[in-house]
């Protein structure tokens, strides 16, 4: 049941409408989760600085329940970052995934 919230300076009218649907099924393939499951809000045009820069960038925390940990997290990271930073057309450096392991019972 992964819950998504993509955060970006970038403006709505810059993202393609066809991102929704594609970061979906993305992570549904990467966590293996079916995309019925899946929630994504995508808010844009905020305020947002990396690395003292505050160049256009995105954020994406994902929640999910058992499918992070210190051996699977990092296997993730190279394939999310290359479709973001592709379909947002963003260096992979302005760029940052957070993985939020969610509890079964913290969730309905």
């Amino acid at each position: 049941m992964p819950i998504m919230h993509l955060n970006t300076t970038l403006q709505d009218k810059d993202i393609n409408k066809d991102f929704d649907l594609a970061l979906c099924e993305k992570v549904g393939q990467i966590l293996n989760k079916p995309i019925e499951k899946i929630t994504l809000t995508i808010h844009t045009g905020k305020r947002q600085m990396r690395a003292g820069s505050a160049d256009p960038m995105a954020s994406l925390d994902i929640h999910s329940i058992g499918v992070f940990d210190k051996d699977k997290s990092p296997t993730y990271i190279p394939t999310l970052l290359e479709f973001l930073s592709q379909k947002l057309k963003l260096p992979e450096n302005r760029v940052v995934v957070i993985f939020h392991d969610l509890q079964p019972y913290n969730l309905g």
